[in-house]
């Protein structure tokens, strides 16, 4: 059962044997293979203990965990068949320390449909469900998340977050910067009862759904269609077959290349997103905003581009659904919209090049790369610095100097402490 997902489940004060009735029928309604639990003497000595929480795209097997630390069982799992006995080792008075990883809270609030926000470096939570998801249409992209180089984390939208979702709280919060941590990119250190921070472990230690990808967006305005053919061309090598190059496919191999030629070419202009992480089925928004000259950004009144990728999973390929929306302010005033919406093939580990829009600007293209969830991104090479990229994970921040080090190299991004390839 860790491999059925329940897009939406809703416990809002609910008994153990309600909770449990509901997940069976949310299961059942997916799978005609039944989840089959049993149940035994609930303890006495303590208070009902009722279920909350509000979770979305969660395995069968992770909310019947929670259900049970909920309500004070343990869980036993034999083949489809589950069982739950009261944990005699549970004690109310105890208080435990976690370490909670920024990162990760972050990658559970976008699988949760929540917006997140950045501060010294780190993704946090902004404590308000305004998430795009599917058939919320496009907005205006999210306003820019203020820039302050050492700010502190909101932690009390971290508190409301954990309200929201698991209708607990915890007792405190802590900044902690300890071994396993940074100044840039630090964690917290949640002080509360076992149940919280077992339901905490749960969360942020669960593994991706299987066709989980991770998709990067690069969004890049040429001059002219001439400098588009001449990109093509310098990204090519004459031993790639000519229909490869007419479907304006790379794979992992060629992608190198193709970067070069983008950061090479003056007539050129790249902008990346950051990398999204998107499980089968979820659709995700993202954005890069140009509202700056617009004295009132509304949700019509904005400038910008906006994509929404679903992912769809087969074998070794993904099916996206593809809506990109360009907006831009016009010198007399008001604002020009175009709209491309699309539906396409592509083998994971590849990137693929959409055309957009003609204006005034150029001519607009945007490359999607969809990759396994471990696979190394590429750095972005800066145009007119040789040796010099930004980090895919810390786009907004300084460059990196990677001159004299080999193509391909696994370097660790100095921002954020990932990894990435050397373009």
């Amino acid at each position: 059962m860790d491999s059925l997902l329940i897009p939406d489940f809703e416990a809002v004060d609910l008994s153990l044997e309600e909770a449990v009735s509901l997940l069976t029928r949310k299961a059942a309604a997916l799978d005609s293979s039944p989840l089959v639990v049993s149940m035994g003497e609930l303890r006495e000595d303590l208070p009902e203990k009722r279920v909350n929480l509000k979770l979305k795209y969660q395995p069968v097997s992770t909310l019947l965990k929670l259900i049970a630390v909920q309500t004070v069982m343990k869980i036993r799992e034999t083949g489809q068949s589950y069982h739950l006995t009261v944990n005699t080792d549970y004690d109310p008075s105890d208080v435990d320390y976690r370490l909670v990883h920024l990162e990760r809270w972050d990658s559970f609030l976008e699988s949760q449909g929540l917006m997140t926000s950045t501060s010294t470096g780190s993704k946090l939570p902004t404590g308000g469900n305004i998430g795009h998801e599917s058939g919320s249409g496009l907005g205006p992209p999210p306003p820019a998340a203020a820039k302050a180089g050492n700010a502190v984390p909101d932690l009390e939208n971290f508190r409301m977050t954990l309200l929201g979702t698991l209708r607990e709280t915890p007792a405190s919060v802590e900044i902690w910067t300890g071994p396993g941590s940074s100044e840039s990119s630090p964690s917290l250190n949640v002080g509360s009862g076992q149940k919280l921070n077992a339901m905490l472990e749960l969360l942020l230690a669960g593994p991706d759904a299987p066709g989980t990808l991770t998709f990067d967006l690069r969004w890049v305005t040429f001059k002219n269609h001439a400098a588009l053919e001449r990109m093509l061309k310098a990204s090519r090598t004459s031993e790639e077959p000519a229909a490869r190059g007419e479907q304006h496919l790379w794979d992992g191999e060629s992608l190198p290349r193709l970067l070069k030629a983008l950061a090479e070419d003056p007539e050129a202009k790249m902008e990346s997103s950051s990398p999204k992480r998107i499980a089968p089925g979820r659709l995700f928004l993202t954005s890069i905003s140009d509202s700056s000259g617009l004295s009132d950004v509304t949700d019509d009144n904005w400038a910008g581009r906006t994509c929404s990728i679903q992912n769809n999973p087969v074998g070794d390929r993904t099916t996206i659904s593809l809506h990109v929306k360009y907006q831009t302010a016009q010198a007399a005033g008001g604002i020009s919209a175009q709209e491309l919406t699309s539906k396409l093939t592509l083998p994971v580990g590849s990137t693929l090049m959409i055309g957009g829009p003609i204006n005034e600007d150029g001519e607009k293209v945007i490359f999607i790369t969809a990759r396994l969830p471990g696979a190394v991104p590429y750095g972005i090479a800066v145009p007119d610095r040789p040796g010099f990229v930004r980090s895919p994970y810390a786009m907004d921040k300084g460059m990196v100097d990677v001159a004299e080090i080999p193509q391909g190299t696994k370097v660790k991004c100095p921002y954020s402490g990932q990894t990435f390839r050397v373009p």
